[in-house]
């Protein structure tokens, strides 16, 4: 059996495999605190955008718990049919990376690739396999705690119910105004996407964000909600 885990900015998860099939997964705080030895493991595949740090209390944990020393993909400049455009490949987050290998692996066609978690990525990959670079921007949270935190009087409590619609409060306002941007922006990443990609260009979309990203699409999102992205990539970039 197989266990991959995704360390992420906010939280870090993981799934066990059995021959390409998922038998369990879930999301943890801490890695050191899993209790995962009742499994048969054999292999430890890692994608991580955390400290090394954080990369060695894994690394740590799996040697001691499960005599096992894990396997950390890393950005190339190219791997699967993918050619990365940065002139320093191993700059792009690799997160990134693994989400665009398993997007294109699927498609036969460009592709847009969108990761809307702690930070949202968008990047594009053209029929050929060519990375025509993205963009970085901050979350829904992020943008919203900056928003707070950088302004004396804009403050509430109450809770939201998600929506892109004008706010009739502090709180709609400013939750229902971060929806509204970030569908406002993946719509323009799509029209962007059909110039540079082509007509036929699919779009793909994860992270943790990206499931209410898809219901607040109005008429419905041109985007195919993938939450296993990156996950799905380790098997390529470390086959």
């Amino acid at each position: 059996m197989i266990l991959e885990f995704d360390l992420g900015n906010s939280r870090s998860k993981w799934r066990m495999l059995e021959e390409s099939r998922v038998v369990d997964r879930g999301v943890t705080d801490d890695v050191s605190s899993l209790a995962l030895d009742h499994w048969p493991v054999s292999r430890i595949r890692v994608a991580s955008v955390v400290s090394e740090a954080l990369e060695q209390k894994l690394v740590t944990w799996a040697q001691r718990t499960l005599k096992i020393t894990p396997e950390f993909a890393r950005t190339s400049a190219s791997c699967a049919g993918v050619k990365n455009v940065y002139a320093e490949p191993h700059r792009l987050g690799v997160d990134r990376w693994l989400a665009m290998l398993a997007a294109y692996s699927q498609c036969d066609a460009g592709v847009l690739v969108v990761d809307a978690g702690t930070a949202m990525t968008i990047d594009y990959v053209d029929r050929g396999g060519q990375h025509l670079g993205g963009y970085i921007l901050p979350g829904l949270r992020l943008s919203e705690q900056a928003l707070l935190r950088d302004t004396s009087r804009v403050l509430f409590s109450e809770p939201v119910v998600p929506s892109t619609t004008p706010g009739c409060s502090t709180g709609e306002a400013v939750r229902h105004g971060g929806y509204f941007a970030a569908i406002a922006l993946l719509e323009k990443a799509v029209s962007q996407g059909r110039t540079l990609l082509g007509e036929d260009a699919r779009a793909l979309i994860t992270g943790g964000d990206a499931e209410l990203l898809q219901s607040l699409f109005a008429g419905g999102s041109h985007f195919d909600w993938q939450p296993d992205l990156v996950f799905d990539g380790l098997s390529i970039a470390l086959p």
